[in-house]
């Protein structure tokens, strides 16, 4: 008995310690500016929704992508012209997949890459603009009900957080399965 528990110890220590190091080295990995993203003074506090936006140029054209944590349901909002109705359709999804999106944003703290200044050598004049946005309600801090941290693609973001930042959007939009779908409909 005691033989086991001196084994399952040494496999904690030695996970630690992993864990440690994978992390000591990732930190390392980062760029100077990313690090400096990261460690930005956090000013959010309860999470409540996702969003993201593809939205813009001169057809009008939207996709738009919300993820409401409390109801864990994934709203997709299409429009391929000004003059067609919305398409919504909405999504379930589990307790699980919000813990695993929520992750990145502790992680390598999001919501305070907003305001950085616009890169204008990417900005297309008529394309889409892309965005992530995040929704927090900061009353129990003294914030406001519903406080918005917006980040835009087109923003002077360090190269290794601009991968962070795709691949969160690709993890939010992997949420997307059609054998989830609770819902469809059109809005005028």
């Amino acid at each position: 008995m005691n033989q086991k528990i001196i084994i399952i110890i040494s496999l904690l220590i030695v996970l630690g310690i992993s864990f440690y190091c994978f992390q000591k080295m990732r930190e390392e990995k980062m760029s100077k500016e990313l690090k400096e993203l990261v460690k930005k003074e956090k000013t959010y506090t309860t999470l409540k929704e996702i969003n993201y936006s593809s939205s813009g140029n001169s057809n009008g054209n939207v996709y738009e992508v919300t993820l409401d944590i409390d109801k864990e349901i994934l709203k997709v909002e299409e429009k391929a012209i000004h003059s067609d109705p919305l398409q919504v359709k909405e999504y379930k999804v589990t307790e699980e997949e919000i813990k695993k999106l929520l992750e990145p944003i502790e992680e390598f703290n999001l919501p305070e890459w907003r305001n950085l200044e616009y890169d204008y050598s990417i900005v297309a004049l008529d394309g889409p603009g892309h965005a992530i946005s995040f929704t927090y309600d900061n009353s129990a801090t003294g914030g406001s009900k519903m406080d918005f941290y917006r980040i835009n693609f087109e923003t002077k973001i360090p190269e290794d957080g601009r991968k962070i930042l795709y691949d969160y959007r690709d993890s939010l939009l992997n949420l997307i399965k059609e054998e989830n779908l609770i819902k469809k409909y059109q809005e005028k």
